[in-house]
């Protein structure tokens, strides 16, 4: 699901860079997420209440140009 939602953001919509920011104790979805190139970009301290306390929040991004050079690869590793 991510891949094509990837194709969709930098192959239909022709978006230059793609942000998400995931709560620091989801490392599924921030391995995932760096699975397909992403990088981290920064680490937000007690940035977003979830649950009467406050969580840490870490933000990704992802290139077109970074994506251009992943995407064959990526495709193999996902479907082949």
């Amino acid at each position: 699901m991510e891949y094509f939602a990837l194709v969709q953001a930098f192959d239909v919509l022709k978006f230059r860079k793609l942000c998400c920011e995931v709560f620091s104790f989801n490392e599924s979805v921030i391995n995932l997420h760096k699975k397909f190139s992403f990088q981290q970009e920064g680490f937000f301290k007690q940035h977003t209440k979830k649950s009467e306390s406050f969580q840490d929040v870490v933000a990704l991004a992802l290139f077109d140009t970074e994506w251009a050079a992943s995407k064959d690869a990526l495709f193999n590793r996902c479907f082949r």
